[in-house]
């Protein structure tokens, strides 16, 4: 199982080695690696020269935005999983050969992710939240847009997310139409064509520095509603805010006596957990799990 990695990077020479090393200390067969930087002037280049072995591939220029440069990459790549990690962010250890062992052993995933996404803030401390749930159904009802909307749930976690290539082609990769929302986008596309698959393995890590692209996020919002109405338009599908509105209420509840009377109405995800029987799933289970 080959996976093809990105990271592209401009002037964040304070956090790219950390970053590549997270990658490079993976020690999985397989791995295609690529830095796609934009011209840095801080040192950058030196680090990247320094890991030059390891990689792929790498560049240096002027280019059209991290997007267009993770685009162009994947659309070329023949691996079999792709994902890609900004280059202030870093994998966990043992992601990578976790995210191999699942899309080897069980060929309905068409893409993963994670319900315990981490965060590393400015001093260095790791911390991690949970997402109740995903699911296209939940998706399309809005519920991971960040929170403040609905009793959302939160975004997905770019850096925890992985998906197969043909996935990847059929979605027509990134669109440079959304220039900060392009993760966000994508998902939308994805999900047209297949449900994710979740796991509560911590894979990702975003940095939390206070300079992060995503800190523009009344556009990165804005670009989101787009990428809604877009992918609603394609599908004729358009939000439940009636059983959203419901769902929100009950997660106001605490108590078990009073949140039993709302999983009528929850969503149902497909978790992956440890511990299959089966042989011929390497270890693994799908089970249908609900939440709301």
């Amino acid at each position: 199982m080959r996976i093809a990695l990105v990271t592209p990077n401009y002037n964040y020479a304070d956090y790219l080695e950390v970053c590549i090393q997270s990658v490079i200390g993976q020690g999985v067969d397989g791995l295609e690696y690529h830095v796609c930087d934009a011209g840095s002037t801080d040192g950058s280049l030196d680090i990247i020269k320094k890991y030059e072995p390891h990689l792929a591939s790498w560049r240096s220029g002027p280019d059209d935005g991290p997007y267009a440069a993770i685009h162009n990459v994947l659309m070329s790549s023949e691996c079999d999983v792709f994902g890609w990690l900004n280059s202030d962010d870093m994998l966990l250890p043992g992601t990578l050969s976790y995210v191999a062992k699942v899309f080897e052993a069980l060929p309905e995933v068409q893409w993963l992710s994670t319900l315990n996404p981490v965060i590393l803030n400015r001093q260095g401390d790791l911390f991690s939240s949970k997402i109740p749930g995903i699911s296209r159904e939940s998706w399309l009802d809005r519920r991971h847009c960040g929170s403040g909307w609905l009793m959302g749930y939160g975004f997905l976690q770019q850096e925890s997310t992985f998906f197969r290539r043909s996935l990847w082609r059929s979605a027509g990769g990134l669109d440079p139409a959304f220039p900060l929302a392009g993760d966000f986008d994508l998902w939308c596309r994805f999900f047209e064509r297949a449900d994710i698959h979740v796991t509560r393995r911590m894979l990702g890590c975003f940095r939390n520095h206070g300079a992060n692209r995503s800190e523009l996020m009344t556009q990165y919002k804005r670009e989101a509603r787009d990428a809604f109405r877009r992918s609603a338009e394609r599908t004729g599908k358009r939000t439940s805010l009636i059983k959203s509105r419901l769902l929100s209420a009950g997660m106001l509840f605490k108590t078990d006596k009073i949140r039993k009377y709302f999983v009528p109405w929850s969503y149902s995800q497909q978790l992956i957990l440890r511990g299959g029987q089966d042989k011929g799933m390497g270890g693994f289970q799908v089970v249908n799990a609900k939440y709301f």
